[in-house]
């Protein structure tokens, strides 16, 4: 039962919709509206610039790491702050309150593997941040974060519940990023901007 109850924590936590709030307080408008019509960090970052942006990139990773540490607590059980941190992604990619239409889970995903495993999550984030730099495809990086942190838990060979959650998480990645990916096979997908704008 631990499993449901975390999960449910998370998907609480993943509730708190950042780029959402960060939009309509600051900005008075509804993120879902411009850009990606995304409720993450990456659109935050193209609609209200880097600094903002970068804001709602780190309470999204923060998310999933306090949710991760909590439900670890609760239930004295790494295991727990796994199924919290995915609880999260869920949230955040499905919310309740905003009619099941937040963002990709990208920011948070990287909150629930620095958390789960840091070695190996800073690898991870390592051929990410190659990739984003090489292409400018952020879609492509976070993808390649998330498959990776599986296949090298996989490799390492971690627990079989834990690889299949993290099997879970890159699935997840992949499918918020299906029209991402259409658009990078056409060559139509659009590249992060490096230059800093208000």
């Amino acid at each position: 039962m631990f499993r449901i109850y975390a999960l449910l924590t998370g998907y609480v936590f993943g509730l708190l919709q950042t780029a959402f709030y960060v939009g309509k307080i600051i900005y008075k408008k509804d993120i879902r509206e411009f850009g990606s019509k995304n409720s993450g960090a990456t659109n935050a970052i193209r609609v209200f610039g880097w600094k903002p942006g970068l804001i709602v990139f780190i309470i999204d990773i923060l998310k999933s790491v306090a949710a991760y540490f909590l439900c670890s607590y609760i239930f004295n059980n790494p295991l727990a702050g796994i199924y919290g941190g995915l609880g999260v992604i869920i949230g955040h990619d499905f919310p309740a309150t905003l009619a099941f239409k937040g963002g990709k889970g990208s920011a948070s995903g990287i909150g629930l593997i620095l958390s789960a495993n840091p070695p190996l999550a800073l690898i991870s984030l390592l051929i990410g941040f190659v990739a984003v730099y090489a292409t400018r495809y952020i879609s492509l990086a976070s993808m390649l974060i998330a498959v990776s942190f599986f296949v090298l838990n996989l490799a390492a060979g971690a627990p079989y519940e834990n690889c299949a959650l993290f099997l879970a998480l890159a699935a997840l990645s992949v499918f918020m990023h299906r029209t991402n990916i259409k658009r990078l096979i056409n060559k139509e997908e659009s590249k992060i901007s490096f230059k800093k704008h208000d």
